[in-house]
This record gives C-alpha cells, structure tokens and sequence, in this order.
C-alpha cells in the first residue's frame, strides 16, 4: 500500500499552494511519482507536480474549488483520491491510503525497497547524489539500498560506503582543528556551534562528549568568576585533572581559575590565623576549608590548619554545647560552608565531651557528603575521616535515617 499526504497551505488571499508527501505503505517516501490537480466540476487540471527524493510535492496558485489528487507512475495513473474542497487561502490537510494493486498496474516499484525499472533506479541514484550532497548519504542508504535490486542502484549503494567515510573524515578534521581549538582558545560559543554541526553517526558520541566539555567550562569559568566556589570547583576539576593532550589549553585554563580561587583563600586565611579574635579565627577557618576543597590534601592548607587549631586554644574562651547547635542547624538550612566553618571551630577548640565532639565530626562529614552530592563534584576523602573519627568514639551513635539520608548514613558506615 501507499499513503499519499496532502496539505495545502495558504499562497495569498485568494489562491492555496497544495502539497504533501508520497510514501509507501512502510512510511517511506517516493520519488518520481507525477502529481496532478483536477478540479471536478471543470476538469481543470493544476501542476504537474513530481515527488522529489523526500516524496514532498508541491503545486502552487490552486484557485478556490472542488479538487481530486490524481498520482501516476511512469505515464500510467495509479489512483486518484475523493473529491475535497480547497478553501481560498485556506489551510488543508488531507491523506489517503492507496492499494499496492493500484501502484502494481503502472509496474512501479518503491526506490526504497526495490527498483526493478530504469525510471525508480534514476530516480533513487538522483536521491542519493542529493543526499550525499547534502551530508545526508548515511540516510540514503537506509532509504534506497537496502533492497535495492537494480545494477545500477547497486553500485550507487557500494560506492556510498566510500562516500560515508570521506564525509566522516572530513567532519572529523573539522571537530578536531576547528572545533577543538576553540574550546581550547576559550571561544566556547564557536566550539559549540563546530560540535553541533556534525552529523556523522559514528561520531556522535564523540561529538557530544565535547559538547559536554564545551558546557563544563563555560559554566566552571562564569562561576569562578562569580564567586560560586562549589559549581566552579564541580565543573573546572573534571578538565584540570583530565590528561588527554587535546584538551591541553583548557586544562590549563581550568587550573589557573581554580589556582585563583585557592590563592583568594589562603591570601585571606594567612591574614588572619595568627589574630586573637575568634570572629577572625572563624573566618581563616572557612576561608581554609574551601581551600581545602579547591585543594585536597595541600601542605599550606594542612599547616594553616595546624596553625589556627593551636591560635584557637590560645585564645581560649569556653565552648559550649550552643555553638554545637547553632553549626548543626546550619546544617539544616543546607548552608553547609557555614556549618563546616562553625563545627571546624568546635573541633580545633576542643569541643565539650567526646560524643559531642564525634557528633560535631559526623555533621562536618555530612556537609562534605551532601555538598559533593548537590554539585557532582569528586568525592571528597576528607568527609569520610571525619566519619571515621566520629566512629572511633566510644558510645557514639550517628542520628537516624529520619534526621540524616540513608545516602550519608551508608557512607558512614563505609568509613
């Protein structure tokens, strides 16, 4: 069977442009078929019309009035559809099934199945050399050779394979000259448009892995240069650490803005670790611990660190269990940097009794956790010793699946 597709749409105020699409039974498309109007009452006929390699037709300035479709083959007429009223300047849609007996008396052939005759081979070999160039010669081949049966269509469909490879090789190169050098150079827009472009098939999971690079950088540089620290440090580190020598520019680029980021915090931690001021104490500690998470593991963090633990018992001062509190409510409020800082300062201060100082370890592991959940960073290895040292306590006990998420829990236990 065949289905023919009519629309019509509107050409001016008067007259309609009548299309559609000619297709097989199996949805796919004919090229070649004639397509006529014939007005009924007059016998007018409007167009010819032939159906090209996607199957559309086109017949434009159909005046007003009653209208059949009429559709041939190599001379012969198929089938004809009921009357329909065309409106002036109006919209139609309009599609009918046709029998394969009514295709079969003209002896045509769908060029995507086979192609038996001269008049289908031209026209499906037309189709390919089209689609071909118009970078579109993987689907030809899906659409005209499968079944294809004509020497001649035959060949066609062999050379496509050399076909299919020149063009992939081409947008290869492209993606990998253009495309990659952008991303590198930092014009993420020209980089995108490149990667976007490629329609290859067998490179589409490359092309989308670069679109995905594309998108980490940009989004990490607008955000280190907005000051949000954690969806930086979630989207610059994944390129930082990458070791493929493509991406070698942005790589760079990457480690310089988180390089930025650190310097920020341990220029104002080292301004003010050795003050006698709690408030400044607490600051140094925040600014360290993003440190730390732009960082892991860094020596002048460690020793900053091991600096204001010693400047806080200096300064001395009693803690008490509110201060525990207040960092565990922040905690709630999903402000995790503050609840980190202020349990920070309860830890190097020396807490008050040793459960409360393992609870203070377990809360300033589920900010870690819950922070590198929210922006899909890396783990960070830092959350887990402090689970560690919270189950290290002797009778300490981690709040319950109702306060805290299996997730955190589970990670707890893991430890």
């Amino acid at each position: 069977m065949i289905l023919l597709g009519a629309l019509a749409a509107s050409a001016g105020a008067q007259n309609a442009t009548v299309g559609g699409i000619v297709r097989d039974n199996t949805r796919n498309p004919i090229p070649g078929a004639t397509v006529n109007l014939l007005e009924s009452n007059t016998g007018a006929t409007m167009g010819p019309a032939t159906s090209g390699a996607d199957g559309r037709f086109s017949i434009p300035g159909v005046p007003p009035g009653q209208y059949m479709i009429v559709v041939s083959f190599h001379g012969q007429e198929a089938a004809r559809t009921p009357d329909f009223p065309v409106p002036a300047g109006g919209n139609l849609s309009k599609s009918v099934i046709l029998s394969a007996d009514q295709l079969g008396k003209t002896g045509g052939t769908t060029p995507g199945q086979t192609a038996n005759t001269s008049a289908n081979a031209d026209a499906a070999i037309k189709a390919i050399n089209d689609a071909v160039k118009a970078g579109k010669a993987e689907d030809a081949k899906d659409q005209y050779c499968s079944n294809a049966t004509d020497p001649r269509l035959q060949r066609r469909c062999k050379a496509l394979d050399s076909d299919i490879a020149d063009f992939t090789t081409a947008e290869r190169s492209q993606m990998t000259g253009q495309g990659v050098s952008s991303f590198n150079a930092g014009n993420y827009s020209q980089a995108r448009n490149v990667f976007r472009n490629v329609r290859s098939r067998s490179l589409q999971a490359e092309r989308q892995r670069w679109l995905d690079r594309v998108d980490r950088m940009e989004a990490g540089k607008n955000a280190a240069q907005a000051g949000r620290l954690e969806e930086a440090i979630a989207n610059l580190r994944p390129i930082a650490t990458s070791t493929d020598a493509e991406s070698a520019g942005a790589r760079l680029t990457a480690n310089q803005l988180l390089d930025q980021l650190y310097q920020q915090r341990i220029s104002a931690a080292q301004s003010k670790v050795g003050s006698s001021n709690k408030s400044d104490l607490d600051s140094a500690r925040g600014a360290l611990d993003e440190a730390a998470r732009i960082k892991p593991g860094d020596s002048t963090v460690a020793s900053l660190q091991a600096k204001l633990a010693a400047q806080y018992k200096s300064v001395g001062g009693t803690v008490t269990v509110a201060e525990l509190e207040d960092a565990i409510n922040a905690y709630y409020r999903r402000s995790y940097s503050e609840a980190e800082s202020k349990l920070s300062s309860f830890i190097d201060r020396g807490g008050t009794t040793p459960r409360q100082l393992a609870l203070a370890h377990f809360y300033r592991g589920a900010c870690k956790f819950s922070r590198q959940q929210l922006t899909g960073g890396p783990e960070d290895s830092m959350a887990r010793d402090d689970f560690r040292q919270a189950r290290g306590t002797r009778g300490f006990s981690p709040p319950d699946s109702q306060y805290v998420s299996p997730k955190i829990l589970k990670a707890y236990q893991q430890s």
